[in-house]
């Protein structure tokens, strides 16, 4: 993976601070781990990478919370628009 990684142009943290980020859109896709090398290859002509002191490769941890019956899910799986996220 890191020798894909390595075709990416970099952006520092300092640059970044000056892009416009008011009309960020995540989405996010559910694939198999084995397409993920092609999709970085492809990805590589059109985005950058985050390069920092430490190197371009960080580990990230997510931990989500929800009622017993998946209430959160729900009303995120059901495209409800008024609902919060809290991130720490």
């Amino acid at each position: 993976m890191k020798h894909i990684i390595k075709n990416f142009d970099t952006i520092s943290l300092e640059k970044m601070d000056k892009v416009r980020l008011m009309d960020r859109i995540d989405t996010k896709f559910i694939f198999s781990s084995e397409l993920l090398p092609g999709i970085l290859e492809k990805a590589s002509a059109n985005y950058k990478i985050l390069k920092e002191k430490t190197g371009s490769v960080f580990t990230y941890s997510n931990l989500y919370f929800d009622t017993p019956e998946f209430d959160m899910y729900t009303v995120h799986h059901n495209r409800h628009l008024n609902r919060y996220k809290v991130r720490f």
